[in-house]
């Protein structure tokens, strides 16, 4: 019949003698047992200078594992150096790998060199120490694989997010073009001269509806309060049939309407005539006019202000 393995674990470090063929598991504790005993009296009997003189080996032996440690680690900085140097000059392929495998080697023995250290370091303490041990192990073991999980899972909310920006921004592209095709073709069924230029001067008009899914346009009266809802070609088609804005639609001038509009802007010149300037210039750049055309149709806007305040 089988011992007990955790008997004849116990036995071993114990250095206990049995007959492996005879022995049973109760004859096997008791001989434990007896052991036990039999080192507990060695260790009362023995003097203050003893224990001292156990302390100071147990001192020694600990300090020269950590320097044996420390002169590993600093061989494996090394390697792990000479192998990235390698990797950065370009250096031949059996050449890395000869260095990846010394570092692989050494790793190895650093790892057995710290578990033999560990288990020396168990058999001095109690069970109590080594249960403590054995429960810190676990526990960092635990913590460690909790962090692996929070950093994967931060890693992946990140790229989440970088994905719904970059998915955020294509919308906002696709929103806007859509705006340009809704007012150059609303523009185009008016006889807009320029229907690029019309997307210029009104698309900052319109808002995007979420409900709605669509862009509007939100007509408020002078306090600013919203008084009506206008679609794209809504608003595009009220823009240039507004009378100030004729001269942005083909066919639209009048007759006798060079001689009203002398006489109304000499009327009016004081508050409505512009010259060319710099400022002019740029906004008509902006807003891919020529100079001349822009300051008419700023003077049309004045008017129009005028006759509001009045």
């Amino acid at each position: 019949m089988a011992l007990n393995e955790e008997l004849v674990k116990k036995a071993k470090e114990l250095e206990v003698k049995y007959d492996s063929e005879k022995a049973t598991d109760d004859t096997l504790t008791t001989l434990i047992a007896d052991k036990e005993e039999e080192n507990k009296k060695k260790e009362e009997g023995k003097d203050p200078d003893y224990w001292k003189s156990e302390a100071e080996k147990a001192i020694k032996k600990r300090d020269e594992a950590k320097k044996d440690k420390r002169k590993l680690k600093e061989q494996l900085d090394t390697l792990e150096s000479a192998l990235s140097d390698a990797k950065k000059g370009a250096a031949d392929p059996e050449e890395i790998q000869t260095l990846r495998d010394e570092l692989k080697d050494l790793k190895v023995f650093k790892q057995e060199m710290d578990d033999k250290a560990e288990e020396e370091d168990l058999k001095t303490k109690t069970e109590k120490e080594r249960l403590e041990v054995g429960f810190n192990k676990e526990l960092k073991s635990l913590k460690d694989q909790l962090d692996e999980i929070q950093t994967e899972s931060k890693r992946a909310l990140d790229k989440r997010k970088d994905e719904l920006e970059k998915l955020k921004q294509t919308n906002v592209v696709l929103q806007r073009n859509s705006l340009k095709s809704e007012i150059i073709e609303a523009a185009v069924g008016k006889e807009a001269l320029k229907p690029s230029q019309i997307v210029r001067l009104t698309i900052s008009d319109f808002e995007w509806d979420d409900h709605e899914q669509k862009f509007i346009h939100f007509k408020k009266d002078k306090k600013g309060k919203i008084i009506d809802e206008l679609s794209v070609s809504e608003f595009i088609d009220e823009y240039l049939s507004d009378e100030d804005n004729e001269n942005l639609v083909r066919g639209s001038v009048k007759k006798g309407f060079n001689s009203e509009k002398k006489t109304t802007e000499k009327a009016g010149s004081t508050e409505t005539d512009l010259t060319i300037t710099d400022q002019i210039k740029k906004e008509a750049e902006d807003r891919g006019f020529e100079p001349d055309v822009w300051v008419k149709i700023k003077q049309k806007q004045n008017k129009k202000l005028n006759r509001e305040e009045k």
